[in-house]
């Protein structure tokens, strides 16, 4: 009899808390692209508080759900990598939202925010054209690159966007406007470029199994130094070969066919598909690296590998041609 008289008066206090809340709570209808959160309390900034935090949430039960960083079976580099993005999109998520409806009922605050979940190309976009913007001159490799090309398409103008690395993660950045990028959307900054003074050809294809030895022949149409920097799937980047004297139409291969040195195919993390961009920088004259590392050496895990901003400057000023290399993993 006792549980009895519980049990009712737990289904009265219920009815009663439902009763009391306004009619659009938990309801609202959202775009495919919108997430909404809910919060209530007696205190206002509470009730946001549980709102902003539901949509977090969602924002990072989605991410993982995608399986950008395969979270399952990945070593502690690549998870710290990816709770230092989620850190990072749950930062912009919450600086980024909207109310929708705020309202007071029976001393009780009901609040629904709304987060605008766009793809990254979109959602930069729609952030950056706030303001009007006349055409600039655009990264001579970022203009090439499909990301770019997606976000100039939305923009329907060019603009001076940069990469930029912050906290341990990569930004595109115009203006005050910074959105991180995830893998799968870093890795649409990769692609192989032609040039019309210099090539690069690898001795396999394009696609690499893992242990394969390969090079690369290259040609120049100009006397001058050849520079070829090898950039990681997560932006960090290493010098296979720096300032190499080239005459004109001369076809010369890297490694050096008589070195011991060779190229390696390698996996970034265990048993799953990698892609490299080896970068192939020209110029009349020696072009300095001092700040790049040479591939080969100790190589230990440290912020200031991180260079891919930096060798995308150099690309902007010298002349270069590049070939995204993928490797997989031996079957």
């Amino acid at each position: 009899m006792k549980q009895t008289l519980i049990f009712v008066i737990l289904i009265f206090s219920f009815s009663l808390l439902f009763a009391s809340q306004p009619d659009w709570y938990r309801k609202l209808s959202q775009k495919d692209f919108e997430i909404i959160g809910y919060g209530s309390s007696k205190d206002l900034e509470e009730a946001r508080s549980m709102a902003k935090k539901e949509i977090a949430n969602s924002i990072q039960a989605q991410i993982i759900s995608e399986n950008i960083f395969e979270t399952s079976e990945i070593n502690s580099v690549v998870s710290e990598k990816a709770n230092l993005y989620l850190a990072a999109k749950t930062d912009v998520v919450l600086s980024d939202l909207k109310t929708i409806k705020e309202e007071q009922k029976k001393k009780v605050w009901y609040v629904a925010l709304c987060y605008d979940n766009l793809p990254i190309e979109k959602k930069f976009a729609q952030k950056v054209s706030l303001s009007k913007h006349k055409s600039e001159n655009q990264n001579k490799y970022f203009i090439k690159s499909p990301l770019i090309q997606s976000i100039n398409e939305e923009l329907n103008c060019i603009l001076d966007i940069k990469l930029k690395r912050k906290n341990k993660i990569w930004y595109l950045a115009y203006g005050n406007v910074m959105l991180p990028l995830c893998p799968d959307e870093f890795e649409k900054l990769f692609i192989s470029y032609e040039s019309e003074n210099i090539s690069i050809i690898p001795s396999k294809s394009s696609v690499l199994t893992e242990g394969d030895v390969f090079s690369f022949s290259i040609e120049s149409k100009k006397n001058g130094y050849l520079s070829i920097i090898n950039v990681y799937e997560d932006g960090e980047c290493f010098i296979i070969t720096s300032n190499q004297p080239v005459m004109t139409n001369q076809l010369i291969s890297i490694p050096d066919k008589s070195s011991d040195n060779e190229l390696i195919a390698g996996l970034f993390t265990e048993k799953q598909p990698t892609y490299d961009l080896y970068v192939a920088l020209f110029d009349n004259k020696e072009i300095n690296l001092s700040r790049l590392q040479t591939a080969g050496s100790k190589i230990e895990k440290e912020e200031w590998h991180y260079k891919f901003n930096e060798v995308l400057e150099m690309m902007n000023e010298y002349e270069f041609c590049t070939v995204l290399i993928r490797t997989r993993p031996k079957m």
